[in-house]
């Protein structure tokens, strides 16, 4: 079960597809998602390995939003490559 919930923001790409190409962040419409998203990345899992929690639901969340930003940002370089 809980493997399955940090699986579900891949299966979302298209979701990501359409607000990255379709709702503007500070001017431009990819990069800044990509920065956004790698930053969101960078703070769960460091949040991960410096309080190291012991609650498998708080370990969940965190580990569930980076796979969202980390989803999201494969999105986005894909559709930045094809461009």
């Amino acid at each position: 079960m809980l493997v399955a919930l940090i699986k579900l923001p891949w299966s979302l790409r298209i979701l990501f597809g359409l607000i990255s190409d379709n709702v503007p962040l500070c001017g431009t419409r990819r990069k800044s998602w990509v920065m956004l998203m790698g930053a969101l990345q960078f703070v769960m899992l460091l949040t991960v390995g410096l309080t190291c929690p012991t609650d498998p639901l708080v370990v969940t969340a965190l580990l569930f939003f980076s796979s969202l930003g980390q989803a999201f940002c494969a999105c986005v370089v894909d559709a930045l490559m094809v461009v």
